[in-house]
């Protein structure tokens, strides 16, 4: 092991910036970690081999105390605490376990959480003068060299000089390269508290405002996936430069992960925060070059500022406000507010907890049937059901989201499609042989690269024919990826399930979406079967969409139905499959199954006469 840490220590090395420190000894450069107060935290094995202390002797100790620096680790944090945030780099004397001086050069920076100090240092070799003589390793402070090494410096002090100096270039831009990011040149995560650390100080002298603002690009991953990553990182790279270019040089702008960048803002209140978002969001009306792409960019920000938060919690309290403009929707613009705090640790918690009731399978499916036009049952909607042991009833508006911004859409869904195929697959009843079931995909599913084989895997495991499968989406869903949901979506067709468009005419576009998309069932939305009677638009639109699928060959089911005199109206229009309370709400599988053996949900006569 290259790097040795001091036991019990606070000191926390991020992962890129430890590995890059561990290159820096291969290359034979000497790292040496202290905190503020010039304890030693990391002794390389490199350091070792240039001072000739062990890190058994030197962890722990005062670096300044053992070898004597000519420059002070405090002088050198309050060098980069008061400047721009670059790394500091010069040369230092310093005493070494033998007693010589030797010369170094020295690069310094501030990282990780707690702005310990980073210091690499390489032998500084001093090319010797030509009335050099035998003596002149005493006029020179690089005595400490062993005599081969001397007398091939004295042979060839040009290379010996030149060597050096590729040695520093190398430390010093390893050393940036921790700090930086490689794609588009900003300070990156490791810096950023180095910088917000350098604003703080500067707040506590001034007592100035300080603001963050945590910038994050709507649906990037839908440039990835559509025009692959070289124009996902051209866009990152043109954003990168958009936010450059708007923000005074007294600002910071840091990219903070692959979609996110963060604007450090002193002496900047709640008001001027919010107008410096405006002005960020406006300058992205236009759209962006991306290796030849003009793609529109929109962003979501979140604003937190020392007028409502303690400057250790400034960056943690931007990102909570992020989330929140997020889930408002995309291009949003939130400030943080102390309401945020809880609203925000309950909905981490709802997150933990519903990942647990994947992992138990704690959820419930529950089936509301559709019916034909003589009132018996055809199929069913399979709908989720979550009852929290504490919270009660989570509605699927708000769990569905919850799984999509948090990663489990994936798990959620394909619970789902195994539960729904293994219960209508475990109907044995006669009539039951020929009922479809439906079940929603939602737009992050749609865009798994894994749905084609969740869903195979769901018919395999099951037995259920593919053609009693129908899935489910909306209009919305589909024009976020385009490319990629019409690639997924043949797919799926080609398994032989059937497909819905979900909430048909509610969407954008929705004519080419059926010559786009292999669908074979519109579902006409409950909006409008609720105002066909009060409402002549809805009443048109009803009517032009149940003869349009009659003429393109498509089946159309209308949602929503809760009266008879709306299920008398589809009748005479021609729709052939309905949903609704006028028939049943959603109900356990069990329950399922005693409907199915009754055959006929309600006379004919007394709905569709």
């Amino acid at each position: 092991m290259s790097l040795h840490t001091l036991p019990n220590s606070t000191a926390a090395i991020e992962v890129s910036l430890s590995n890059v420190l561990v290159g820096l000894d291969a290359l034979g450069v000497s790292i040496v970690v202290t905190d503020l107060s010039g304890t030693i935290l990391v002794w390389s094995d490199s350091a070792t081999t240039l001072f000739g202390w062990t890190a058994e002797q030197m962890l722990g100790q005062e670096a300044t105390s053992v070898t004597r620096w000519g420059l002070s680790q405090s002088d050198v944090a309050s060098i980069l605490l008061t400047g721009d945030g670059e790394p500091w780099s010069g040369n230092a004397d310093v005493v070494i376990a033998n007693g010589d001086t030797i010369r170094v050069h020295m690069t310094a920076a501030l990282a990780g959480q707690r702005n310990d100090l980073v210091l690499s240092l390489a032998r500084r070799a001093v090319t010797p003068s030509p009335s050099s003589d035998s003596d002149s390793d005493s006029t020179h402070p690089d005595t400490a060299a062993s005599e081969d090494e001397a007398s091939q410096s004295n042979q060839n002090p040009d290379a010996a000089a030149g060597a050096a100096a590729t040695e520093r270039g190398h430390a010093d831009e390893l050393l940036r390269m921790s700090m930086y990011d490689r794609l588009t040149g900003l300070p990156n995560r490791a810096s950023l508290s180095h910088r917000i650390a350098h604003s703080e100080s500067r707040h506590d002298a001034m007592g100035a405002g300080l603001a963050v603002l945590f910038v994050d690009v709507d649906r990037f991953k839908l440039v990835n996936d559509n025009r692959g990553y070289a124009t996902g990182d051209a866009l990152l790279v043109a954003v990168a430069h958009r936010l450059t270019e708007l923000c005074p040089p007294r600002y910071s702008v840091a990219r903070f992960g692959d979609d996110e960048f963060v604007i450090v803002c002193p002496n900047t209140n709640a008001d001027q925060a919010r107008r410096l978002a405006e002005r960020v969001r406006r300058a992205f009306d236009e759209p962006c070059n991306a290796g030849g792409w003009l793609i529109p960019v929109s962003l979501s920000i979140g604003i937190a500022t020392t007028d409502d938060v303690a400057l250790p919690d400034l960056l943690q309290s931007a990102e909570r406000a992020l989330t929140w403009a997020k889930a408002s929707g995309s291009g949003r613009t939130e400030v943080h507010n102390q309401s945020m705090r809880g609203s925000t640790e309950g909905r981490l918690q709802l997150v933990s907890d519903l990942q647990n009731a994947i992992k138990t399978d704690a959820l419930d499916v529950h089936y509301q049937p559709v019916v034909r036009t003589d009132g018996r049952m055809a199929g069913v909607e399979a709908l989720l059901r979550w009852r929290h042991p504490r919270r009660g009833i989570v509605s699927p508006e708000h769990m569905v989201p919850l799984a999509e911004e948090s990663g489990l859409m994936p798990a959620l869904g394909a619970l789902i499609l195994n539960r729904a195929c293994a219960d209508i697959a475990g109907l044995r009843h006669k009539d039951t042989s020929e009922l479809h079931v439906a079940v929603n995909l939602s737009s992050r599913q749609l865009v798994d690269a894994n749905i084609v084989d969740t869903v195979r895997n769901a018919l395999s495991r099951s037995g259920l024919a593919a053609e009693r499968l129908v899935l489910e989406v909306t209009e919305t869903s589909v024009i976020e990826n385009p490319e990629t949901t019409s690639r997924h979506l043949h797919a799926l067709k080609a398994l032989g399930v059937k497909l819905a468009l979900d909430d048909f005419g509610t969407g954008y576009s929705s004519l080419m979406h059926l010559r786009r998309f292999p669908i074979d069932i519109i579902k006409i939305d409950r909006s409008f079967i609720a105002g066909m009677h009060t409402n002549k638009h809805d009443f048109a639109i009803v009517a032009s969409l149940t003869s349009l699928a009659r003429t393109v060959g498509l089946d159309v089911v209308a949602e929503g139905v809760e009266t008879v005199s709306q299920a008398d109206t589809l009748r005479r229009l021609g729709c052939a499959f309905a949903q609704g309370y006028l028939w049943s709400p959603a109900v356990p599988a069990n329950e399922l199954a005693a409907i199915a053996r009754r055959g006929l949900i309600a006379e004919p006569e007394a709905l569709w006469a």
